[in-house]
């Protein structure tokens, strides 16, 4: 226009920066969604540390199982093929032993690589929990007993990369996975209902 304002005036372009600083940051602050309760930078740190656990899903698999039983020796008799397996080095040389916590991390794998839809996220492991019911007596709270171990597991494949603040983060993850898949349990127990899309634990 040729005003002496249009003229004289120029665009601080600090402002912008400060402005688009002030947005990104709420946005990465703000809620991906309530259920899971994570910010968007938190997920996406998440996610980004998962590409870690990914390249050695069957080693954190075996790790995690280990620990399970470690601590609670009394859960091995839910798992025929692996009654006699009372040492951690066999559990470790045991192929079964391998398959079954790969299937597992498969799904934890499906899991946290699909946070930002949390409805896909909730079906898979709501399936996955029906599918506990034709296990001989298995109990819902029994998913809980995954958690130490689950976080064991990742300290140890992760190394120095798990600090405290990601171990915040995965500790509200896996606290969201084991109540959805107690959640899929429960409701199927109710409604008298099975899924029968994920394979079944090794019984030989």
């Amino acid at each position: 226009m040729g005003c002496h304002y249009s003229r004289s005036y120029k665009p601080d372009p600090s402002n912008k920066s400060q402005e688009f600083n002030s947005l990104t940051n709420a946005t990465q602050n703000t809620k991906t969604d309530e259920r899971l309760g994570l910010t968007a930078r938190e997920v996406f740190r998440l996610t980004k540390s998962w590409k870690g656990i990914k390249r050695n899903m069957e080693h954190t698999g075996v790790e995690m199982f280990v620990r399970l039983f470690q601590e609670n020796a009394h859960l091995t008799k839910l798992f025929r093929g692996f009654k006699e397996l009372d040492n951690a080095d066999d559990m470790r040389e045991n192929e079964m032993f391998e398959h079954h916590a790969t299937l597992v991390m498969t799904t934890l794998d499906e899991a946290f690589s699909h946070l930002d839809n949390l409805d896909f996220v909730v079906d898979l492991l709501h399936k996955t929990g029906s599918t506990h019911r034709k296990f001989g007596g298995f109990l819902p709270n029994l998913f809980w007993n995954m958690e130490q171990p689950f976080l064991d597991a990742i300290k140890l494949t992760l190394g120095d990369a798990y600090t405290e603040s990601i171990e915040e983060i995965y500790k509200l993850a896996i606290k969201f996975i084991l109540q959805s898949l107690k959640d899929g349990f429960t409701t199927s127990e109710e409604t008298g209902q099975e899924n029968s899309t994920v394979p079944p634990e090794p019984t030989e």
